[in-house]
Parts: structure tokens; sequence; C-alpha cells
């Protein structure tokens, strides 16, 4: 028996823009999103958005395009069983990156195949998202604060990946988030250089413990990132 109450709401879209993103601004990691576009752009839009937001999605036209093509065997049924195991590994990758965000369960880093880790605000989630969603891997990400040691399990990981930023480029993203907080929250030292560049020195010295290759993600885009995580794992 289902207890939880399911609520739909449906949103029809021509173009996506800034008007219909506000509308799906309520969305979190515990909604789930259906959608059906065929352009390209604007699909990418949609699909960026989600992984920003940790929401979990659905092309149901990639979905509906696979059921007709197996229906009518178009193609040898060996493929589309890949392909399905394909698009479902990815599905499992994505609620794996999300249920283990910022390391909140640390029993699953075991069973992860890549660990992120980094300061807060360094991208670590919608990076992990993005992974996931691209190349089916089962990601956590592990965030850097001085005052709380990481996890003993880490240190037994064998892909471990770490994220470096400059200490102008990450003030400038704190205090910008700094503006959506609360007023007892924004008087913490969150966003202060003093307090960012001890935050740098540790992770600095983590990092090294951790043997990890470190990436400077103080002018790259998520995308961009991606890759280079992909070529250092060799994947």
């Amino acid at each position: 028996m289902i207890k939880d109450e399911l609520n739909r709401e449906d949103f029809k879209l021509i173009q996506i823009t800034h008007k219909e993103f506000e509308a799906l601004e309520i969305l979190n990691s515990k909604n789930l999103v259906f959608f059906s576009l065929k352009d390209k752009k604007q699909l990418r839009k949609l699909e960026d958005f989600c992984i920003e937001k940790n929401v979990i999605y659905f092309d149901t036209f990639k979905i509906l395009k696979y059921g007709f093509k197996k229906l009518f065997k178009k193609s040898k049924a060996n493929s589309f069983k890949k392909m399905d195991e394909k698009y479902f590994k990815r599905i499992e990758a994505m609620e794996f990156a999300v249920k283990y965000d910022d390391g909140k369960i640390s029993r699953g880093i075991l069973e992860a195949d890549l660990l992120i880790v980094g300061l807060s605000r360094t991208s670590k989630t919608p990076l992990s998202i993005y992974l996931a969603n691209k190349s089916g891997l089962k990601i956590i990400n592990i965030p850097l604060v001085p005052e709380i040691s990481i996890p003993k399990e880490v240190f037994r990981a064998t892909q471990i990946i770490g994220l470096t930023i400059s200490i102008d480029k990450l003030n400038k993203i704190r205090e910008q988030r700094l503006k959506t907080m609360k007023a007892e929250e924004r008087a913490s030292s969150y966003a202060s250089f003093g307090r960012i560049l001890e935050e740098l020195d540790y992770s600095d010295k983590i990092m090294k413990k951790l043997q990890c290759p470190v990436i400077d993600v103080s002018e790259k885009a998520i995308e961009e990132t991606a890759e280079i995580i992909l070529k250092l794992i060799k994947l």
C-alpha cells in the first residue's frame, strides 16, 4: 500500500524562458521530473537545471523512442538490451549521487566508483550529478571542513578526485550565497578571506594525504571539469 500521497503538476512549455524556470524553482531532490522535448538546446537547458537542483529526471521522449524501436525490431535485440542497461545504470547512479550527497552516509563510500572531495561551493554536487548522468558512475562527494574529520573509509577508496578554487573566486561565490541566507547565518565568517584561506590550507593538506589528482575549478564549467575527471580515471 502506498501511504505517501503523490502530487502531480503539469507544465506546457514551448520555450524554456526565465519565467518558466521561476515556476520550476520549487523543485528539489524529493521530486521526479518527466519531460518530453525535441529541441536539443531546450533539452540541455532543462537537464542542466535538474542537475543543478539535484532533481532526478526522465526524458520520456527518449524512453518512448527506444520502446518503439524495440517493438518494431529495427535493431538487434542485444543492442537494445545494452541500451536499456546503460540508461537505467545512469538513473541508478544519479539516485546514488543524490542519496549520498555531501557524504551523508559514510557506509556508501566503499560502494562508490569515485569520490570527489572539496570545500563548500566548489560545485561538488552538480558535478557529481552531471557525471553520474553522463557516465553511470556511482559518485559520492565529500565536503572538507576543518572542524569535521573526514570518514576513515575515504582513505580506502581507490578513485578520488580533489577540487580546489582560488580564494577570490570562492569569496565571490560565497558572498552570493550569503545573500540568500537568514540574517544570523549572514553574520558568520563563511565568506571571509580568513576563513576561506583556513579551509583552503586544510583541504590542501587532506588532498596531499589522499595523494589524489586535484583540479582547479576557478574558471571551469561543470562540463569541462567532468571531461578532465573522465580522462584522469581513464573512462
